[in-house]
């Protein structure tokens, strides 16, 4: 699979590891939803 849309995001250090997985997560789908739901590989389950 290739992605012609890429994400990257730089986190602070100080960051809980919980607490920023929680917000990469929260704004990789929010960017997703702005480029399309077709863009975003969700799986339902």
């Amino acid at each position: 699979m290739t992605f012609t849309h890429k994400l990257v995001a730089i986190i602070n250090k100080d960051v809980e590891i919980g607490v920023a997985m929680n917000a990469v997560a929260h704004a990789s789908l929010a960017i997703g939803a702005k480029i399309g739901a077709e863009h975003l590989h969700i799986k339902s389950y």
